[in-house]
């Protein structure tokens, strides 16, 4: 019989990316520029106000953008070699998104930091931005978001330095993952303004928790090996 943990046998060189995430692409590029026509006016306009709150918006965008990319990355990594990734986009598919989603998240928390540098209210400084728990402005709820951002930082890293570091150092720094979330959804809770948003992010950590019990409780009966072991095979099979 077939070891269950053995790692899955994909062509990684054959794999494209999912075509309705192409397509997704494709549909919010053409939105945006529908949008753009009446956004940047009022942006601009926004900008030379006394008290401009462009860069406040900014940064919130950008934060929820990274909030769920870093939701995505969480769910995909649990969901590999599971009946759900591999019924859609398939199991080797769900690693790379599962990466890229990674550093997409890493990018849009940077930008959700460093644009506050241009907010006038809370007028912070480059080393309030870089120094958890360091912010003139709410600094322990802004630390535990630097501090998210700064493990972020170390899992994306870790994508690429894998083979350095060893394949049981890589997969013990990706259990750091679920504090990093952790720490990012009370990084949001603690600075939300709006309830209905603060709900709203609920939802996907309600889902990572669901589908992380489902992994391990699935891993302590016997049934599929660990995601992280699994996603340790598929990173051996994708360098």
């Amino acid at each position: 019989m077939k070891d269950a943990r053995a790692p899955l046998d994909v062509d990684f060189d054959a794999l494209q990316a999912p075509k309705a995430v192409l397509a997704g692409s494709a549909l919010g590029g053409a939105l945006a520029l529908l949008v753009l026509p009446d956004v940047v006016p009022a942006v601009a306009q926004s900008l030379v106000a006394p008290q401009p709150k462009t860069w406040w918006y900014l940064s919130r965008a950008s934060g929820l953008v990274a909030y769920a990319m870093l939701s995505v990355s969480m769910l995909l990594g649990l969901l590999l070699s599971t009946r759900f990734a591999k019924a859609w986009p398939g199991s080797a598919s769900a690693f790379v998104l599962h990466e890229h989603a990674s550093g997409l998240g890493l990018a849009a928390a940077l930008f959700h930091g460093l644009v506050l540098l241009g907010d006038r209210y809370t007028s912070f400084r480059p080393l309030e931005i870089l120094l958890p728990f360091g912010a003139s402005y709410r600094p322990a709820a802004v630390g535990l978001g630097q501090l998210a951002l700064y493990g972020l930082a170390l899992l994306v890293a870790s994508f690429y330095a894998r083979k350095r570091i060893g394949q049981r150092a890589w997969r013990w720094l990706h259990f750091a993952s679920f504090l990093v979330y952790a720490l990012a959804l009370a990084h949001g809770v603690a600075l939300g303004t709006d309830r209905g948003l603060v709900v709203a992010g609920l939802v996907p950590a309600v889902a990572v928790l669901f589908f992380a019990v489902y992994r391990m409780l699935a891993h302590t009966l016997g049934e599929t090996p660990s995601p992280r072991r699994r996603a340790a095979g598929l990173a051996d099979r994708a360098s």
